[in-house]
């Protein structure tokens, strides 16, 4: 992949927890910088459950390769939150990986 092709802005989420205004532990995500990636829409999903058609947008997000992503955060592309699912080594090029996310429903 060309560095050029890294036209999207995104940014990694990672879970904590914080407190509301009364003090009540809540879980919260906390924003990483922003970062250059490659950001594609394969193609949806469809399923049924519990009677009624459920629509999944996935996206397949490229990235250089970095060690402080985790398969428990969340990445933030266009305003649209989604949970990543999967992150592994682009297998045409080790300097990037290829992050495979669900939009958060």
């Amino acid at each position: 992949m060309q560095a050029g092709k890294l036209r999207h802005r995104v940014t990694f989420k990672s879970p904590s927890t914080g407190q509301d205004e009364i003090g009540q532990p809540i879980d919260t995500w906390t924003p990483m910088d922003p970062i250059w990636a490659d950001v594609r829409f394969p193609s949806g999903l469809e399923s049924v459950r519990a009677g009624t058609v459920a629509v999944f947008k996935r996206a397949s997000i490229q990235v250089r390769h970095r060690t402080d992503l985790a398969e428990n955060m969340r990445v933030e592309f266009d305003g649209v939150d989604y949970e990543v699912k999967s992150i592994a080594p682009d297998p045409t090029n080790a300097r990037y990986l290829s992050v495979v996310a669900e939009a958060v429903q």
